[in-house]
């Protein structure tokens, strides 16, 4: 079944998209995103629609910090763990503890605007509305 896809594993989860049959995928690009209270390191990240980018999320705040993203959907991807692989079609959200870190490979063929945030909150209030929010552009 595919579906929704929520991982914390040891502070450490990596997500990678299938590549095609037959295909041997292409070196990613790495590109690091910090996440700190109650900002994203850059903001803005630009990205070529189909080149594969290993995605770098790193806390480096005192909080857990949700990490949500448009470029995610309709994307299939691969989360492997030790234990165990699952197959998604979607990531909704990648909940990162306190100076810990996630890897995200995915390949984005879709040239457009995305936007992230944080969805974690800190007094019924989300971090997205404290400003923790950016975008990606994926250009053609």
């Amino acid at each position: 079944m595919r579906g929704v896809c929520r991982w914390v594993l040891g502070g450490v989860v990596i997500l990678t998209a299938v590549p095609a049959a037959g295909q041997a995928p292409p070196a990613p690009r790495l590109v690091r995103i910090l996440l700190e209270e109650y900002r994203f390191i850059p903001e803005r990240v630009t990205l070529r629609a189909g080149e594969t980018v290993r995605l770098e999320l790193v806390n480096t705040g005192t909080v857990p910090h949700q990490f949500r993203s448009e470029i995610f959907r309709g994307i299939d991807v691969f989360i492997r763990t030790a234990g165990f692989d699952v197959r998604s079609e979607r990531v909704e959200v990648i909940v990162i503890r306190p100076r810990a870190a996630a890897v995200v490979e995915f390949t984005r063929r879709t040239p457009g605007e995305y936007a992230f945030w944080c969805s974690e909150r800190i007094d019924g209030i989300p971090h997205r509305e404290l400003g923790m929010e950016g975008r990606f552009v994926v250009v053609p």
